[in-house]
C-alpha cells in the first residue's frame, strides 16, 4: 500500500473517531482547545499526504505550494493534483476523494440527527 494511501486512511479514521467528540465536548470549557488541536492534527496529516504523494510522483513542490497547502488546502490540493497529475488522473483522484468524503458527511449527519433527536 502506498504511503499516501495510508495517510488518507489515517485522516479518514481520525475524522470518523473525532465526530462524536465534537458533540460530546460542545458545552465544555476546553472545547475551543479541542477544535484547535484537532484542526492542527488534520492539517498535519493533509500536509504529510501531500508531501508523500509528491515524492511518489517524483515532484519537488515549491515552497509557495507547501505554504498554500497548509493555509488553504481546499484550493491548493486540487491545484497540485491538476498541475502534477493532469486532468484525467486528477479527476480519478477527485473521485477517490469524494468516495472518502461522502461517507464522512453522511456519518456526521446521522450522528447529528441521533444526538439532537435522542
Amino acid at each position: 500500500m502506498k504511503q499516501s494511501t495510508i495517510y488518507m486512511l489515517v485522516l479518514w479514521g481520525l475524522v470518523f473517531l473525532s465526530t462524536p467528540f465534537d458533540y460530546l465536548l460542545e458545552d465544555k470549557s476546553f472545547y475551543n482547545a479541542y477544535v484547535f488541536t484537532s484542526s492542527i492534527i488534520l492539517l498535519f496529516i493533509i500536509f504529510a499526504w501531500f508531501i508523500s504523494d509528491a515524492r511518489e510522483l517524483g515532484v519537488k513542490p515549491s515552497n509557495g505550494l507547501k505554504i498554500g497547502v497548509i493555509l488553504l488546502a481546499v484550493i491548493f490540493v486540487p491545484y497540485y493534483l491538476v498541475k502534477h497529475k493532469g486532468w484525467h488522473r486528477s479527476f480519478k483522484s477527485f473521485v477517490k476523494f469524494l468516495a472518502f468524503l461522502i461517507p464522512l458527511i453522511l456519518y456526521e449527519l446521522l450522528f447529528e440527527y441521533y444526538y439532537y433527536n435522542a
